[in-house]
């Protein structure tokens, strides 16, 4: 699994444009002063999820940055494949398996368990949409044992 602070920073800038219930554009510059993150740093997040089609820029005076759909819409796996391009990669994924030889493709009894728990990573995170980020910790832990219990 290849989960980076990009994916957890840019869910915690995406909390803040989902709580902003005023309609108005949020600027980078206070979304990394309340989060107390590099405005560099927070722009090259946004400027991945622009592109990924999670959030939308207005220019101008009073620009900013607003979801491009509502945050029931938008799934954890989006946002994190719009960072860190998959949620998890296998030695076995064809672009993995270009830099990496394996003697033992194929005759590998590990790839198809590589492949589970992909499948079950990506469900998960499929069905883990943003508007979790509304709802206080103790919600969101109870919302989840359903998702587990459904996996398992």
């Amino acid at each position: 699994m290849r989960l980076t602070t990009q994916s957890e920073y840019a869910l915690i800038c995406l909390k803040l444009l989902c709580r902003n219930d005023s309609g108005k554009p949020v600027s980078v510059t206070t979304i990394a002063e309340q989060e107390e993150m590099s405005k560099d740093y927070v722009e090259q997040l946004f400027l991945k999820l622009k592109k990924a089609g999670i959030i939308k820029s207005v220019k101008g005076a009073h620009g900013g940055y607003l979801l491009a759909k509502e945050p029931s819409q938008i799934t954890f796996r989006e946002v994190i494949e719009a960072l860190e391009e998959s949620v998890y990669e296998t030695f076995c994924s064809p672009q993995v398996r270009e830099r990496i030889v394996c003697k033992h493709f194929d005759l590998c009894s590990l790839r198809p368990i590589w492949h589970r728990l992909k499948v079950l990573i990506d469900d998960f995170f499929s069905r883990i949409t943003l508007d979790v980020l509304l709802r206080d910790e103790a919600t969101v832990h109870k919302d989840l044992i359903p998702l587990q219990a459904k996996t398992a």
